[in-house]
């Protein structure tokens, strides 16, 4: 299912024009209190990226992406996630200002994947303060 999971992510990374990609997407229990997460390495321009900043000064997660990389990331884990599930019937999404610091090409491809859920979920609620993405719904 992991595999499955990172393909699909990478998709989205891919729609919203990411130079990034995650791999080796695997289950944890990194807090050892049974608690379910997941790990998996950060690929930027073919070299990977520790999410875990090092004690020296190598390049990591926290340094590497902008704000709008990490918004995007995000967004592809949900989205990812919303379209693993079989359906949405029933469901209420509700995104909370998703096109914060992305650039106008990926806060564009953020409303398509948006106006995609119409019709699969019961409502679709953006709360946002970017008015062309507002307008783009």
């Amino acid at each position: 299912m992991f595999g499955t999971y990172q393909t699909t992510i990478n998709n989205f990374l891919l729609k919203f024009n990411g130079d990034f990609r995650i791999e080796a997407l695997k289950p944890s229990d990194a807090r050892g209190r049974g608690m379910a997460s997941s790990t998996y390495e950060l690929v930027i321009n073919e070299n990977r990226v520790s999410l875990v900043p090092a004690e020296t000064p190598e390049p990591s997660f926290r340094i590497c992406l902008s704000a709008g990389d990490r918004t995007t990331l995000a967004l592809a884990f949900f989205f990812a996630t919303l379209l693993e599930r079989p359906s949405l019937n029933g469901s209420v999404v509700v995104l909370d200002d998703p096109a914060s610091s992305l650039d106008d090409g990926r806060a564009f491809a953020t409303a398509q994947e948006i106006r995609s859920l119409l019709g699969r979920a019961s409502q679709v609620m953006v709360m946002s303060h970017s008015t062309p993405l507002l307008c783009q719904l």
